[in-house]
């Protein structure tokens, strides 16, 4: 029999619940249950979806408090829905959460392993074999131990679309769902006691299409969440296989985003783009009617919110980086004593250069 390589904590670690043990702070230590919860952390960066985020933020938190079944994997969640609507964002902010970065997890692109022979790359060549102990496992023990980390022994692993991925993907993940091993080409096994699989497809993406249209960005008034359910339920049980669906955790419907909450999400991404426009030494003073510039050319109701960081980067970041670069905004040692520069970004989203008085003195 093979051996199994293990990565699960001791049931006293403190690295296996550090979220939900204390944390240490200059005036001592908060008490249990101080801290915000898994799913209020993850609020503050997916935008709608509760759904979603409580299917992850429960699995999570039972893991982190170790009241999870050694036996099997921590969870298995397929999350469905168009895309643009934020579920593989979902998984990468989960990562962010628990480990305080968002590459702190194994994602496996699912489009890569159409055809049978590229699934030996998920658990490496058998004996024999070219490739065989000369190249790593996509989903070998040491991919898990590097989406570990010191604030967590928790692996997120993140099969992105699954639905276009070769049967024999589908069928390697049924023991992992309900034993939690994955058998290896060398013979070894891989224990997921300690890994989150989160699965993300657009299966049911064009009956949802029909159920919602002709605003298919947007949630129709008057409909039922049930409809829109089931209409999803129906899709998803046509393409995979009833054994596959009875060992998920639990699957969540990511519906289309409503206007408010795209607005919400160019809110967060224009704080990111003042955050990385400050580590070039720049202030982004940004006008109020920004958000709805970008909003008017950003949304498409096909590709939901995936146009708006898109536009940001092509209507603000790339002329900013244009400035910077040119010389235009003044020496580059001196913006990062200052910042050094002022640039404000209008209602047209035009970028109009500002010397601060630090750069006049």
């Amino acid at each position: 029999m093979g051996s199994v390589t293990r990565f699960a904590r001791s049931a006293n670690s403190t690295k296996h619940c550090p979220i939900t043990a204390t944390r240490k702070r200059e005036s001592g230590e908060e008490p249990l249950g101080a801290a915000p919860s898994i799913k209020e952390r993850l609020k503050k960066l997916v935008v709608g979806q509760d759904e979603g985020l409580e299917l992850l933020a429960t699995l999570a938190e039972v893991y982190l408090a170790n009241l999870h079944d050694p036996r099997r994997c921590a969870g298995a969640v397929l999350l469905l829905g168009p895309t643009g609507t934020g579920k593989t964002h979902t998984a990468l902010a989960l990562a962010e959460v628990i480990h305080r970065k968002r590459s702190a997890l194994v994602r496996i692109d699912c489009a890569e392993f159409t055809q049978r022979h590229e699934v030996a790359k998920l658990i490496g060549a058998p004996p024999g074999y070219i490739g065989y102990q000369t190249t790593e496992p996509f989903l070998g023990p040491k991919a898990l131990n590097a989406a570990r980390s010191e604030n967590c022994s928790l692996a997120i692993v993140l099969l992105d679309e699954i639905e276009k991925a070769h049967w024999q993907l589908h069928d390697l993940l049924l023991g992992v769902m309900d034993h939690g091993v994955l058998r290896m080409g060398d013979g070894s096994k891989t224990c997921f006691s300690s890994a989150l699989i989160v699965m993300t497809s657009n299966v049911g993406s064009e009956q949802m299409d029909s159920v919602l249209n002709p605003a298919f960005g947007f949630v129709k008034t008057g409909r039922k969440d049930a409809d829109f359910k089931r209409t999803v339920d129906l899709a998803l049980r046509k393409h995979f296989r009833p054994e596959f669906l009875n060992r998920l955790d639990g699957f969540a419907v990511y519906k289309p985003l409503t206007e408010d909450q795209i607005m919400r999400i160019i809110r967060l991404e224009l704080r990111e783009a003042k955050i990385r426009a400050t580590r070039a030494g720049v202030k982004l003073i940004i006008d109020k009617n920004v958000s709805r510039a970008i909003f008017r050319e950003a949304y498409n109701p096909r590709y939901g919110a995936r146009e708006v960081r898109r536009v940001i980067q092509r209507r603000i970041l790339v002329p900013l980086a244009r400035l910077v670069t040119s010389g235009r905004l003044g020496d580059a040692e001196a913006r990062r004593k200052g910042p050094a520069v002022e640039v404000g970004v209008g209602p047209d989203l035009s970028l109009v250069p500002r010397q601060l008085a630090v750069a006049a003195s």
